[in-house]
């Protein structure tokens, strides 16, 4: 997707969990496939916040295992299936190739879908990063 980047093959998890009545915590960590023994190899993790904000907005605050820093801004429409939640970035601090990000997550009973756009130096416009459906595994 990103012109950049070669594709590879992933797996990733993310866990949400309920803060209190605004906010909510998340977890997502990504393995990449390290052929040839088939094992798998920690690529990349995330966590964060996600708070409703006194006017209503939204606001995902996220720490990457990189070092990277990012303070998204957005709204989520509810009134239909799937849930459609959009953030764009306001701040994006430590990495220096990262100019601006945008999210936007389709929630459907449990099914997760989700796109990652950035905006670097080198490509400076929102350009499609990652697109995933991830599913619910029940304990």
């Amino acid at each position: 997707m990103f012109p950049t980047i070669d594709a590879f093959v992933y797996r990733e998890t993310l866990e949400i969990e309920r803060r209190d009545d605004t906010s909510l915590f998340y977890l997502q960590k990504s393995e990449r496939a390290a052929p040839p023994d088939g094992g798998w190899i920690t690529s990349h993790s995330e966590s964060g916040f996600i708070r409703q904000l006194e006017d209503g907005a939204l606001e995902l605050t996220s720490a990457h295992s990189r070092g990277r820093a990012e303070i998204l801004r957005g709204s989520a429409v509810v009134s239909e299936s799937p849930m459609v939640v959009e953030f764009v970035s306001t701040a994006v601090s430590n990495d220096p190739r990262v100019v601006t990000s945008a999210r936007r997550w389709e929630i459907d009973a449990d099914a997760f879908r989700y796109t990652m756009a950035m905006g670097t130096t080198r490509v400076p416009q929102l350009t499609p990063h990652l697109s995933a459906v991830l599913r619910r595994q029940r304990d």
